[in-house]
């Protein structure tokens, strides 16, 4: 394939892309437009917009699209308007709904963390400062008494 028949084909594509959002966004408006004239009547939202089958956040959504859509026709937008909109139409995936939580940490990932950090360090940074010695011993007590117990279990040593 050349490359002309390539970029032809992508400029057509690219008019016919451009030319659907704007419609997307011109229907968002309307709805938008739509809900807020509702809600200056006194109209009962929630049940506008279940009956629609979107959510408040959604409505709430396209009543901001609405709001911004002048600029967006005159051509005055930034691109973080053009993004927010595009969230705001459901066109790119909501960062904060579509992100994935991360994996766990292993419970005993806090003492992994604090032994590379006396590993760094040393026990002489600790031994500085007399505030941070006394609460880094009053915290690692238990720790110590736990490992004691762990250590001796069945009265045999099971730890080396």
């Amino acid at each position: 394939m050349k490359l002309t028949t390539v970029i032809n084909k992508l400029n057509k594509t690219r008019d016919k892309a451009i030319e659907l959002v704007g419609k997307t966004i011109a229907l968002a408006a309307d709805a938008g437009r739509i809900i807020t004239n509702a809600k200056t009547e006194g109209k009962d939202v929630q049940e506008l917009c279940r009956e629609a089958g979107i959510t408040e956040e959604v409505a709430r959504r396209y009543e901001k699209v609405a709001a911004t859509q002048k600029p967006i026709i005159n051509g005055d937008t930034d691109p973080s308007l053009m993004r927010q909109t595009y969230l705001r139409i459901g066109m790119l995936p909501d960062p904060i709904t579509v992100s994935k939580p991360s994996e766990p940490k292993h419970f005993l990932f806090p003492i992994m963390k604090a032994r590379q950090w006396l590993a760094a360090r040393g026990a002489k940074f600790i031994s500085q400062d007399k505030t941070l010695r006394e609460q880094f011993l009053a915290e690692a007590e238990p720790i110590v008494r736990t490992y004691e117990d762990l250590k001796h279990v069945d009265g045999k040593e099971s730890i080396a």
